[in-house]
């Protein structure tokens, strides 16, 4: 059986193909698109996937969504707008539009219209998939907060663990807890949309005059350089009870953003960040305590896009208690595509049994030859075709202090570049973050870069002693002494760094430049961004990779077994 999952909401829309239980291919909108974070019906992601599997329209058996409920405006805006993310204080009509959709949401929700809402929202679903080519697949909807912990649940490897979802919004709720045991997962509570951690956070994003659901990775960055002086007001806001989590964090549409301007006049940006970051950690930390505490359960499941947040899960997997976490490679809504079509196979007992190790489940990247590039750029590029690409750059590329870029393999799910879509440097010099910073990122600078290592040397460098797996930088680790002297350029001020602990057999010429690289240098360790430039999505052909050689800082492109360099 062939199930296909989508998600189309208001950011992060995409399409997964699993067949019996085993995930094909998955690919978010946005990397087709060329529009990061963007929503809407996937039809660019549903038709890559089934190009990428070679799979027929007519092969698919179910067609499966990631959300349950749907309000017919947020249906009407996600397909016809495909609105990304944006800054409502910047954006008055942005606020207005949230507010509306509030507005019907409580009013509607409360009234008998509920059903005549939802029927045309699914019957509006339904036609776009349709239209697709798909009209023969059987239409199925997911809650969504259900499909993000079946899409961690299934892949952690976990027989019996206790799962937390939480993000902005989801079919009616902020998120939840539950227990999963084997095949079965049971919702323990759920938590309202009045104490949304995920809307919390993104409003403090934007206060501090960055992007609602775009920017809330720097708002995590900068915690580190502050003081929690307004902890006490933030934290008022939420309190726990067992399992319950309620909260009066988020006011009518988009005026919260306007309520924490108000409640945290004078505090300092950086004062702000760190607050906001510690409330989130306590609150989360106290619903994983409670959690523990009545079902029993120390393997921890995390998902939902407030777990993208690597400090946050740190603060988790440290915890008295727990045994081990899994955090989903794409914690987003974009997991829930995943999510969405594993769950359909758990009646059926055919789900993966193994821990999912690595996320390359994306389109493969193109294979021109020398001839082809030449003839597509003449004269602006040097091509050189080599045996052993791997090994140049990490022995030579790399240690010259050179920016390359890596352009090989399948494309990795989720939002880290694992390797296959990288930017890679030199983690020894201090000076490679302030580079990318200027020439490619245009990022801010108390903003970290991540790391990867090589497995049979992560214990010099990152402080596990839980032996957590890392292998997506979606968990952050206090870095030791040998990190702190030998990687500059890869440890936070806070002491801690994110990293990729990579194993020969997930991805072996990758394992192999570094490698390279720890021959010439005698570090096992290379800084890893993802190939894109500021506010782009990560690069998906061979075109967008070598124009990010023409436009930005980098030296160099690796394309298969071709070094591409400017003439």
């Amino acid at each position: 059986m062939k199930v296909l999952g989508i998600v189309d909401a208001t950011q992060n829309s995409a399409a997964c193909l699993v067949e019996n239980g085993e995930i094909l291919a998955c690919v978010q909108e946005e990397r087709l698109s060329r529009v990061k974070h963007c929503g809407g019906f996937p039809v660019l992601a549903i038709r890559e996937v089934l190009r990428a599997t070679d799979t027929r329209p007519g092969e698919i058996n179910v067609v499966r969504a990631g959300f349950s409920e749907y309000d017919l405006p947020l249906r009407l805006l996600s397909g016809v707008l495909n609105p990304g993310p944006t800054r409502m204080m910047d954006h008055p009509l942005e606020a207005v539009k949230v507010a509306g959709i509030e507005a019907y949401r409580r009013t509607v929700r409360s009234t008998p219209l509920v059903r005549l809402d939802t029927r045309l929202s699914k019957g509006l679903f339904g036609r776009r998939v349709r239209g697709t080519g798909l009209g023969a697949a059987r239409v199925e909807h997911v809650n969504h907060h259900l499909s993000h912990v079946a899409a961690c649940h299934f892949t952690s490897g976990f027989d019996r663990a206790l799962a937390l979802s939480i993000d902005a919004y989801g079919d009616g709720f902020s998120g939840g807890v539950y227990a999963c045991m084997g095949r079965d997962i049971e919702r323990l509570s759920s938590f309202p949309l009045s104490a949304s951690l995920g809307y919390f956070y993104g409003c403090i994003t934007e206060l501090l005059g960055m992007r609602f659901g775009f920017d809330e990775g720097k708002t995590m960055a900068l915690a580190s350089y502050g003081k929690p002086l307004a902890y006490g007001r933030l934290k008022g806001l939420f309190s726990v009870d067992g399992l319950e989590l309620r909260g009066d964090a988020v006011a009518l549409g988009g005026l919260s953003t306007i309520r924490y301007s108000r409640l945290l006049s004078g505090d300092r940006k950086r004062d702000i960040a760190a607050s906001a970051q510690d409330v989130l950690e306590d609150v989360v930390t106290e619903l994983v305590t409670n959690a523990m505490d009545e079902t029993g359960l120390r393997n921890v499941e995390l998902s939902g896009g407030l777990f993208l947040n690597v400090k946050l899960n740190s603060r988790v997997a440290q915890l008295d208690g727990v045994d081990d976490v899994f955090v989903h490679p794409d914690a987003g809504d974009g997991g829930c595509a995943v999510g969405a079509a594993l769950s359909a196979f758990a009646p059926k007992g055919r789900l993966p049994r193994s821990r999912m190790d690595h996320a390359y489940l994306g389109p493969g990247a193109e294979t021109p030859t020398l001839r082809d590039m030449e003839r597509a750029f003449g004269r602006r590029v040097q091509v050189s075709e080599h045996a052993d690409v791997a090994g140049l750059v990490g022995s030579e590329l790399l240690p010259a202090g050179k920016l390359v870029g890596v352009y090989w393999g399948r494309m990795e799910h989720g939002p880290r570049a694992l390797g296959n879509r990288s930017v890679l440097a030199d983690p020894t010099n201090p000076a490679s973050p302030h580079r990318i910073r200027t020439t490619i990122k245009r990022r801010p600078e108390y903003q970290p870069f991540c790391q990867t290592v090589l497995d049979r040397d992560a214990d010099a460098y990152i402080e596990n002693p839980k032996g957590i797996d890392a292998p997506f930088m979606i968990i952050a680790f206090p870095a030791t002494e040998r990190s702190r002297e030998d990687t500059p350029a890869v440890v936070h001020v806070d002491g801690s760094c994110r990293p990729q602990v990579l194993s020969r057999d997930v991805n072996e010429p990758y394992y192999r430049l570094i490698e390279a690289f720890a021959g010439e240098t005698g570090v096992p360790v290379v800084l890893n961004t993802s190939f894109n430039r500021s506010g782009e999505p990560i690069v998906h052909t061979a075109e967008q990779a070598v124009n990010d050689l023409f436009e930005g800082g980098l030296d160099a492109v690796v394309i298969g077994d071709l070094i591409v360099e400017r003439a």
